[in-house]
């Protein structure tokens, strides 16, 4: 009887062990070029990060301090110039966001996810993001993005 509980028992670990090799392979997110890189402003530090997951793009932004956020303004285009977005969606924190509103964030996460498509075929991993001069956040009345932010999707 006890060989039988702990062959039972023995059985259970290993297919614990499996499920849990097997499930973390199927995590293929992938951190992308200038994941990590933080601005430091009158209003606070910014931190941006962004990954991949399959066609999905997740670009958060980490808040340290007070800033405004103005979704309509964010411009990003891709190179190669077919290469579009779609199903974009913003969240502040735990909260989605379903308009392009003006909303303040103050230390707090702003994500944006989408899904990066083409009519023509390409690998994802040739593309590059570009986050254009905007005034998608501003602080004290005055945009942030004065530069071109470029982000390989590889």
């Amino acid at each position: 009887m006890k060989t039988w509980l702990m062959a039972n028992i023995g059985g259970k670990i290993v297919i614990s062990c499996l499920l849990v090799c097997l499930l973390t392979a199927c995590d293929t997110s992938i951190p992308l070029s200038d994941s990590g890189k933080r601005y430091a402003t009158d209003c606070g530090t910014i931190t941006l990060s962004c990954s991949k997951f399959g066609s999905s793009i997740f670009f958060t932004q980490k808040f340290e301090g007070s800033f405004w956020v103005q979704p309509d303004s964010l411009k990003i285009e891709f190179s190669p110039k077919f290469v579009g977005m779609r199903n974009l969606t913003y969240s502040t924190g735990s909260e989605d966001r379903k308009n392009g509103d003006s909303f303040q964030v103050t230390n707090n996460y702003v994500g944006i996810r989408f899904t990066v498509f083409s009519e023509t075929p390409v690998n994802l991993d040739t593309v590059t993001m570009v986050v254009l001069p905007c005034d998608y956040i501003l602080c004290n009345d005055k945009p942030l993005l004065t530069d071109t932010i470029r982000i390989r999707l590889k």
